[in-house]
């Protein structure tokens, strides 16, 4: 049984983002998130893969944008090979 997403995960631009936790989990700062004003500075849920481009969370889809300078080991299309895609 494999992990469905769905179209209705809001989508949030993170800036500033650098991965975390064996690269699970992304800090950055959202914008376009429900629950927070721009530019607040947040921590993903587990990624669970990527779809069209975008990382996804059980809660969100992430379009990632420039990652935190001097403190990333991995640009945005080296991220994006870590996952798998999703159905």
């Amino acid at each position: 049984m494999g992990i469905e997403v769905h179209s209705v995960k809001p989508i949030v631009k993170l800036e500033k983002w650098i991965p975390v936790l064996n690269d699970t989990v992304l800090l950055g700062h959202a914008y376009g998130h429900p629950d927070f004003p721009d530019g607040f500075h947040i921590k993903t849920s587990r990624i669970l893969g990527k779809k069209e481009g975008l990382l996804v969370s059980y809660h969100h889809r992430y379009d990632l944008g420039e990652p935190q300078p001097h403190l990333n080991t991995y640009t945005r299309e080296e991220l994006l090979e870590l996952f798998g895609e999703l159905a």
